[in-house]
């Protein structure tokens, strides 16, 4: 076993995001990030990244999924799910691909500009290694090393990018779902009045 494995802590929670480019085996540091944790599987369990395309993508560093438009959307984030800033955890770190971590800045590396312009409820996964991001954004799981759906998240990182930009060419790779397989919280319920579960009830 590689010896940054070996220093990381064990994960407890176990999710699948289901993509455009096949399914990614994911795993979650819900001990050591609970409020990150329970916030993405808060959202996932309501149906908040279903259909999102991968909006950034960074060749060979990272993929980034997570923003939905929409004024009542946004009021709702930044009400019910502002994610933590200061869940950094020493022993993970951005030393390898596979590392999901939240979009938003921890507190020490926040902008003084940044306004309302967060990202609340976005969140990216590694390519590479990406040492630079370490104390920056808060790990909160890892695609499961044994598992070869690694390969289906390269494929979303090789996804064509419009020239000059980390913006992909449409269709963009997109998150079609998630699957909560191991839920490390007994308490995680859909939110059924979500602003964005009232607008797919509208549309259908």
């Amino acid at each position: 076993m590689s010896s940054m494995y070996s220093t990381e802590p064990q994960t407890r929670g176990r999710v699948t995001l289901t993509t455009t480019h096949g399914d990614v085996d994911c795993e979650l540091w819900a001990t050591e990030c609970p409020h990150a944790c329970r916030s993405f599987l808060e959202l996932a369990t309501s149906g908040y990244y279903d259909g999102l395309p991968f909006h950034r993508i960074v060749a060979g560093s990272l993929v980034q999924t997570g923003r939905r438009p929409g004024s009542d959307t946004e009021a709702h984030l930044l009400r019910s799910h502002v994610p933590p800033r200061d869940e950094v955890v020493s022993r993970i770190r951005f030393a390898r691909r596979g590392m999901l971590a939240m979009a938003r800045h921890t507190r020490a590396h926040a902008s003084p500009d940044e306004g309302d312009n967060l990202p609340y409820g976005q969140f990216f996964v590694t390519l590479d290694s990406c040492p630079w991001l370490d104390g920056r954004h808060v790990i909160f799981g890892t695609v499961g090393q044994a598992s070869p759906t690694i390969f289906n998240l390269l494929r979303v990182g090789n996804a064509e990018v419009v020239e000059g930009t980390d913006k992909a060419v449409d269709p963009a790779p997109a998150v079609t779902g998630v699957k909560v397989l191991e839920c490390p919280f007994g308490d995680i319920l859909p939110t059924l009045d979500a602003p964005w579960r009232e607008k797919e009830g509208a549309d259908g």
